[in-house]
């Protein structure tokens, strides 16, 4: 038994699965962290002090942040894969997309 070898077909046949899965790595793997500190950051920046008014900008960050990875995957990722982009340019372009919605929002 080859305990890689899921690894390998993914990698082999379905890249674009591998990417995607790549992705969610990087982005789950710090999440706790970096979403923490910037809850924190944007709360501090806001100046809200209000335990409630707190809540309600956090689960719109989360909601939105949320939103934001299920959009990408149902409407950008099909249009960006009808283009002539190989699977390394898709992830590119989505980081740099995840990280601009990040910036916007803040």
């Amino acid at each position: 038994l080859n305990p890689l070898r899921p690894l390998n077909h993914c990698c082999c046949y379905h890249p674009i699965v591998l990417w995607i899965a790549m992705v969610q790595f990087f982005i789950s793997l710090p999440e706790t962290g970096i979403l923490d500190m910037a809850l924190v950051f944007i709360l501090d920046q806001l100046n809200i002090q209000n335990e409630a008014d707190a809540n309600v900008t956090n689960a719109i960050f989360i909601v939105s942040c949320s939103a934001g990875l299920i959009v990408g995957n149902l409407l950008l990722l099909p249009m960006l894969q009808k283009r002539a982009f190989n699977d390394l340019q898709i992830l590119t372009i989505g980081v740099w997309l995840f990280l601009v919605a990040f910036v916007i929002f803040s």
